[in-house]
């Protein structure tokens, strides 16, 4: 693999560790210096606006940030603005203001920092394979991302018994700093031509039916997930086995989703990334319900794995979606779009969701959860379908009027790299 490649991805991979674990310490270190809970949702709601309000405001920023040597002033700019809290609290100053504060710049700059990334990972693999490449080093990169998320959560509970929840949070923030110093020197560019428009999210989503119809099931299984992590810990509590149901089902989809990714990669050359997509959600949702239907450690355990088969791959495949049909500014604008999609979603399923246990049950939340997300899927799969059917096949009859030139038989190719 490419120097430059192994150094993108390992610097993600990296800061993934160490968002992972300051995601436990951080609300324990600001219950036990403030002793508010509504302080903890304040540094969360803060850090998570930015992102879903991302595609108005970064826009141009989008034309100027366009190398390595960006990305690893933005994670520099991440690690030191992470470092704010913990220092904080150190000096017993930590207080709202400086939460709030600290949670909007790091939200600004990863908003900023992920679909930077991302594009220069694409640049690399539009240089090896115009085709199949970005998407295969993004699935490569989520991989990497998704072993993080496995072994971040088991090593931090340890790590703060060792050096306490201050250490952990400012774990981030250095974890950030090495990332950039590793892609300072990486030569690449997601260079966009001077005169290229600032596309759109209501151009993209016209444009681009197939990636309209992609973030359409993500954005519907974002808004579900609560149902799983929020639904089997209310279910266990309702049913008297504490937090047994939510480790089983949040351990064996964090087990499933390593070879889940895997397949992620290895799908990037299949040429049907709608149907690849809406078929890992058809899968999802089915494990939901049978979640609901027979909510037993062994049933629970058995459909998350499933699931973390079906979700890295069906995400990857509405990656593929965008890096094939986008290049320059409108796949920048694309992937911020789509780092959109997965936040505000996840955002708005938070708020319904726990109103919605609490109306219906738990097990009734996940079921209603299972046959949304089913029902969306199995909608999208039945119309890509229907689409690819609909395209015209080489060598097949026409009639006269409709004759097309060959080229439009053969599989459409990826604008090149601008």
């Amino acid at each position: 693999m490419d120097r430059s490649v192994v150094r993108l991805v390992s610097a993600w991979t990296v800061t993934h560790f160490g968002y992972r674990a300051a995601l436990v310490a951080l609300p324990l270190l600001v219950l036990d210096e403030t002793g508010s809970a509504w302080a903890v949702g304040l540094a969360s709601g803060a850090a998570g606006l930015p992102t879903v309000t991302a595609p108005w405001w970064s826009r141009r920023l989008q034309r100027r940030l366009q190398s390595a040597a960006s990305l690893a002033m933005v994670l520099a700019a991440e690690g030191v603005a992470t470092l704010v809290v913990p220092i904080a609290a150190v000096a017993g100053r930590l207080s709202p203001q400086v939460l709030v504060g600290s949670g909007l710049a790091i939200g600004v700059l990863n908003a900023v920092s992920g679909p930077l990334d991302s594009a220069l990972l694409a640049a690399l693999g539009d240089r090896r394979d115009p085709e199949h490449g970005a998407a295969r080093l993004l699935a490569t990169q989520d991989a990497g991302v998704r072993l993080a998320m496995t072994v971040a959560p088991l090593a931090t509970l340890p790590l703060i018994a060792l050096v306490g929840a201050a250490a952990t949070v400012a774990l981030e923030g250095v974890l950030s700093l090495v990332g950039a110093l590793s892609v300072a020197t990486v030569r690449v560019s997601a260079h966009v031509d001077a005169d290229e428009a600032l596309p759109t999210v209501r151009s993209l989503l016209s444009r681009h039916p197939a990636i309209r119809a992609g973030w359409l099931v993500r954005g519907v299984g974002c808004a579900a997930w609560f149902a799983f992590p929020l639904g089997l810990a209310v279910l266990g509590a309702e049913r008297g086995a504490g937090v047994l149901l939510a480790t089983v089902g949040l351990t064996a989809y964090a087990l499933g989703s390593l070879p889940g990714s895997a397949l992620g990669v290895a799908a990037m050359r299949w040429g049907r990334p709608s149907l690849l997509n809406a078929g890992a959600w058809v899968l999802a949702g089915s494990g939901w319900l049978a979640m609901a239907v027979h909510p037993t450690p062994v049933v629970i355990g058995a459909a998350a794995v499933l699931m973390g088969l079906a979700v890295p791959a069906g995400n990857a495949a509405t990656t593929a979606l965008v890096t094939r049909s986008t290049s320059g500014l409108e796949r920048r604008s694309a992937l911020t779009a789509q780092a959109t999609v997965v936040v505000g979603a996840s955002s708005l399923g938070s708020l319904v969701g726990g109103p919605l246990i609490a109306l219906c049950g738990a097990r009734a939340a996940i079921g209603v959860a299972g046959v949304v997300v089913l029902t969306a899927a199995t909608a999208v799969a039945v119309a890509s379908v229907g689409a690819s059917q609909r395209q015209p096949v080489c060598g097949s009859p026409t009639p006269q009027r409709q004759v097309r030139p060959r080229a439009a038989c053969r599989r459409p190719r990826p604008a090149p790299r601008s």
